[in-house]
């Protein structure tokens, strides 16, 4: 159980992006205690929102190699090839 705990928050419902309704930001105390504005705030918060969405932009997506269907049809038909020309030289080997 908590019991007293008490902390300044700022929740951010615009934040323009698809995914997300609201974005919570929680007031460090000592910023509390300064009386800092909320104009203030607000701009730090921006700033924040902003670094994300320019963060999201600019990080490589990793891309997922596929291969295609020919290409595994290739290294099957090969593999299978490989096994009977061994099995071939082992048959004649035992004769």
């Amino acid at each position: 159980m908590i019991k007293g705990v008490s902390k300044e928050v700022m929740v951010v419902s615009n934040c323009k992006d698809p995914m997300f309704e609201q974005i919570i930001f929680i007031v460090k105390p000592e910023v509390s205690r300064s009386r800092v504005s909320e104009a203030r705030l607000r701009i730090e918060a921006d700033k924040i929102i902003e670094k994300a969405t320019l963060l999201d932009q600019v990080r490589p997506k990793k891309s997922k190699r596929k291969l295609s269907t020919p290409f595994y049809t290739l290294i099957v038909g090969g593999s299978v090839a490989l096994l009977c020309l061994f099995f071939e030289l082992i048959l004649t080997l035992l004769k």
